[in-house]
């Protein structure tokens, strides 16, 4: 794996020559994110909760960005060809960073072009304002423009440091050199980010609650290990709704008992014996599938070979007792 680290920018490049299409991952660290809240936007359903949720606002903010960003994807037919951009882009939260995944064609100047769409509707933070109108009203509550402005501040601290993670099928060429060139527009489109300060600003009251935990039956993780457990428990529980969740995953229903799951562990793992760079794969997973942050996704990444099947279903076990 190829990393490079410049003025507020990680980027790191994996080759997978059998991934489908490449793959891209944005995402920053910002405090007052709920990843609940983020789960009801997805599904566009309108809230009858009688009050906001913790983080509501800057959840909101965010997921207005990626909105931008597919806005831009799809809205422009021209650019879409241009781009072959096989899917719309997706945003999830873990580990309190915010990410938006995008799909694009195994090409270098494809993969430019698609980061610069994200970097953009990042620096044009402060202009989301309909987009997160819209978050709110299906919140169940009218938008402030001071709660807003507040947000955009707490949302623009995080986009001080960006950690960009690339997955791709692209010939032996590209080197420390060709991602440099990356790098050296990623680092000129970020100096453009305004970090003054929005006026007039005041901090929702959604800030002063916390978030409730799920009442869905929930099996404790952590690290790179949520996501794995999360792929295990949705090979085994097909139609079921299964979550991963920063330290945990939820499985949506009540009669789901994850005791004495041992066997069907080893069984799950003996297939996975054959799969070439296991870790790779995992984490081509993760980012087709929008489950796994950047940043854990490298942490896999970075342990190569000593990623062993052996290892995973030890730890899988392990979790599930």
């Amino acid at each position: 794996m190829l990393h490079i680290a410049k003025s507020g920018i990680d980027l790191n490049f994996q080759q997978n020559p059998r991934a489908g299409s490449a793959c891209i991952s944005v995402g920053f660290s910002v405090k007052g994110l709920n990843w609940f809240v983020l789960n009801k936007l997805l599904t566009g359903v309108p809230c009858s909760c009688p009050s906001l949720s913790y983080g509501s606002e800057i959840t909101s903010v965010c997921y207005a960005i990626c909105v931008a960003v597919n806005t831009k994807l799809q809205s422009n037919p021209k650019f879409s060809n241009l781009n072959k951009v096989f899917t719309t882009a997706t945003c999830n939260i873990q580990n309190d960073m915010f990410f938006i995944n995008v799909n694009t064609q195994h090409n270098f100047n494809a993969i430019k072009r698609v980061i610069g769409v994200i970097f953009g509707a990042m620096k044009q933070s402060e202009s989301h304002y309909r987009e997160y109108a819209t978050c709110l009203s299906t919140l169940n509550s009218k938008p402030s423009r001071d709660h807003f402005n507040y947000a955009v501040d707490v949302v623009r601290s995080g986009l001080a440091k960006l950690y960009v993670l690339i997955i791709a099928k692209l010939p032996s060429s590209v080197d420390k050199a060709k991602l440099g060139i990356l790098m050296d527009m990623m680092v000129a489109s970020h100096a453009q980010f305004s970090h003054e300060k929005l006026k007039p600003s005041a901090e929702p009251e959604s800030m002063k609650t916390h978030v409730n935990p799920t009442q869905c039956p929930n099996v404790k993780a952590g690290g790179i290990y949520t996501f794995l457990l999360m792929l295990f428990l949705r090979s085994k529980l097909p139609g079921m709704r299964v979550s991963a969740n920063t330290d945990e995953v939820i499985v949506y229903t009540d009669t789901f008992n994850h005791k004495h799951m041992d066997k069907a562990v080893s069984t799950w793992c003996k297939r996975l014996v054959n799969v070439p760079d296991l870790h790779v794969a995992f984490a081509t997973m993760g980012l087709n599938s929008g489950q796994a942050d950047p940043c854990t996704l490298v942490d896999l990444l970075n342990e190569g070979d000593k990623f062993t099947v052996k290892h995973l279903e030890s730890q899988l076990i392990k979790l599930l007792k």
